[in-house]
């Protein structure tokens, strides 16, 4: 598994296959240890080459930074109005980073995958986030919704 610069990330629609727990576990397992090899917070199966709408993330950074979630077809929206502009990086763009308009705060909803007593689950996931996870999780959700939609995102060159 590798990360694909972003004029190699699928365009389209994406759509996660759910028949199988087990291989989306295993692929996503696959990308956190890609993500920290990379230093990344969080990675998009998109950026990986995969039409899914799944990525992990670190879930308890800044005080647990390193323990990732994994969050299939999810979707944000504002929780508060009040937007600013965030300089962000991409793995999928190495060595750059951008000017990007977001919310402050948003309420992210979708499914979260993970293993229980009873194997590997989707179980219904809604929270809201402010600060730096709520950046990271509008960064990787728009990598869910296409090359597309990232580049409407992608704003000034910082450098």
């Amino acid at each position: 598994m590798k990360i694909v610069s972003l004029e190699d990330i699928p365009m389209g629609q994406y759509e996660t296959p759910l028949g199988d727990l087990t291989k989306l576990l295993e692929t996503a397992k696959e990308m956190e240890i890609l993500c920290r090899s990379e230093g990344g917070m969080g990675l998009a199966a998109s950026q990986v080459g995969l039409p899914w709408r799944l990525f992990i993330y670190w879930s308890d950074y800044p005080s647990e930074p390193g323990v990732f979630s994994c969050l299939v077809d999810c979707k944000y929206e504002p929780a508060k109005e009040n937007k600013f502009f965030s300089t962000e990086g991409c793995l999928s763009l190495p060595g750059r980073q951008f000017e990007v308009q977001r919310y402050d705060e948003i309420l992210v909803s979708g499914k979260r995958l993970k293993t229980s007593s009873e194997g590997v689950v989707l179980e219904d996931f809604k929270a809201l986030f402010s600060g730096v996870l709520s950046v990271v999780l509008q960064h990787e959700i728009d990598h869910n919704y296409g090359r597309e939609r990232m580049i409407d995102k992608i704003g000034n060159p910082v450098r």
